[in-house]
This record gives C-alpha cells, sequence and structure tokens, in this order.
C-alpha cells in the first residue's frame, strides 16, 4: 500500500553551447532541494551560466527559495552567473512577495507549454 503522500519531483538536467539547464518539475520542496543543489554545483565551473528552470513546478517551498539564493551566491563566488526560468504568474508572485525579484537573476526563455 503506497503512501497518501507521494512526493511528486522530477528533475532533468541538460547542456546547450555554454549553458546548462536544469528543469524542475512537480513538487521544488525540501524533500528535493539537496538533489538540486548537488547538480546545480556541479555545473558551476568558471564562467558557466546555470539556468534552474522551476515554470514546471507546481510548488516552491521556502527551502527551495532558500537554495536558489545560496546557488546564486555561488555563481557571483565563482565567477558564474546563476539564473531562474519562471512560467505562470503565481510563480513571479512568490518571487516578489519573498523580495527576490530585484536580487535574482531571472532567464528569458520559453516556459513550459503546460504551465
Amino acid at each position: 500500500m503506497g503512501s497518501r503522500f507521494e512526493h511528486r519531483f522530477k528533475m532533468t538536467v541538460s547542456t546547450t553551447n555554454e549553458r546548462v539547464t536544469i528543469e524542475v518539475v512537480g513538487d521544488f520542496d525540501r524533500a528535493s532541494v539537496k538533489e538540486f543543489e548537488e547538480a546545480a554545483r556541479q555545473q558551476m565551473t568558471g564562467e558557466s551560466v546555470v539556468v534552474a528552470d522551476v515554470s514546471g513546478s507546481s510548488l516552491i517551498a521556502s527551502s527551495a527559495l532558500a537554495a536558489i539564493v545560496r546557488l546564486h551566491r555561488t555563481a557571483d563566488e565563482r565567477d558564474g552567473r546563476f539564473e531562474v526560468l519562471i512560467g505562470p504568474d503565481y510563480q513571479q508572485r512568490l518571487f516578489d512577495i519573498a523580495g527576490l525579484s530585484g536580487y535574482l537573476n531571472f532567464a528569458e526563455g520559453r516556459p513550459r507549454a503546460d504551465c
């Protein structure tokens, strides 16, 4: 018998030119932050650009926001760049309310079509 509360999370890492995109789909919460942070840190080399595509996330918890801020700082320290790609309007409001809209780098791109 499965758990009533199944963790829905999928992460995909892809590379295009000098840009690495880490796509997060589903619940981006405390249970998935460690895996996400480890993957992002592994990609931060030199002047790399790492993009966290959270446009397909149905939930972005405060622990995920904290991880995003840590990765932003790490990229700055390593002379790289860390960007966030968001999708639906509620995600923009979340970053606005958290006071991160003026602090983080937001990627321009095509968010997931099913958002």
